[in-house]
């Protein structure tokens, strides 16, 4: 009975000494410029590491000494530090990491599924930015992805390297999402454009090439993936509009029209958060009527999404 006894304090001691050698790190990783949570990123210290939850908080649990810490997020410059524990301690560590300069670094998912940093993607992808759809003055998705080297819009289809865009009875062989969800017509598995919400885009992920193996046969010559934005830090409300008029073309004879045609529409994008709740409200309107007899276009959109974090 004696030595049970003296076996199980010895346990207990072991047991203690073994907490009291155990430091926690507990802190909260932000974006640097907006101070917005990042969302799952990665904070090691050695063979230890955990992930940030919806907050951007993290907790870990080191053995007493110097520990070397590393926080990393993708797109984001790492945050290094070395830190001395003492045991029993429990330090707070905020960590403000800094977007990285590099375009090689932006954030893409298309290609396997799973985020990863541009450089790191080993098919050929090319990302196309908001910046760029506004700069040009581009009003329809289709429009704008004729920006893209080797991507063309023929008959209402995209063609990528010259790749088929359709097939008949087959559908698209060029598959359109709009963030990681595919949007292609249930009955001919063709493309409507005008559901994509141009007025709120974060980037456009175009992979050139098969990627049937992930997502199906609609995708034998590439995948056009539409990524939407959310709220940051501060709330934001994107408005535009335009007008466009055509003049009379150089051979009279080719003037059908009594007034000039013309294009004219607008746009809305907000985005906020309330509490854990991130919602995004959108609207479009277009009224085109083309140099072309009898061809004119009018549509409108609304759309919204939400987010719980």
């Amino acid at each position: 009975m004696s030595k049970s006894l003296t076996f199980l304090c010895f346990l207990a001691l072991c047991f203690q000494t073994s907490i009291a050698q155990k430091a926690t790190i507990r802190g909260k990783v932000v974006d640097a410029t907006t101070g917005e949570a990042l969302i799952a990123a990665t904070v090691r210290a050695g063979a230890d590491g955990v992930i940030t939850d919806f907050d951007g908080t993290y907790l870990l649990e080191l053995d007493a000494g110097e520990q070397g810490l590393v926080i990393q997020y993708v797109g984001y410059q790492p945050f290094k530090t070395t830190v001395k524990l003492e045991a029993g301690q429990a330090l707070e560590l905020n960590a403000y990491l800094d977007v990285e300069a590099a375009i090689l670094q932006t954030a893409t998912v298309t290609s396997g599924k799973f985020e990863k940093p541009l450089s790191e993607v080993t098919v050929s992808l090319e990302v196309l930015r908001p910046d760029l759809i506004k700069s040009t003055g581009k009003v329809t998705i289709d429009e704008a992805l004729e920006k893209i080297p080797g991507v063309t819009i023929i008959d209402g289809q995209a063609n990528i390297r010259g790749g088929s865009g359709y097939s008949q009875g087959a559908g698209s062989r060029v598959l359109l999402m709009v963030d990681d969800m595919p949007i292609l017509t249930a009955d001919a598995g063709f493309p409507n454009w005008d559901d994509v919400p141009i007025e709120n885009i974060a980037q456009v992920e175009v992979v050139k090439g098969a990627a049937s193996a992930l997502y199906g046969s609609s995708a034998l010559n590439g995948i056009i993936n539409v990524r939407t934005a959310y709220p940051k830090a501060k709330p934001e409300t994107e408005v535009a509009a335009w007008y466009t008029s055509y003049m009379a073309p150089g051979d009279e004879r080719l003037k059908w029209w009594d007034s000039a045609p013309y294009t004219y529409g607008a746009s809305l994008a907000h985005r906020r958060k309330i509490g854990k709740l991130d919602l995004v409200l959108g609207g479009y309107l277009l009224r085109e009527e083309d140099y072309n007899m009898g061809t004119y276009r009018r549509f409108g959109r609304a759309n919204f999404s939400t987010r719980y974090r």
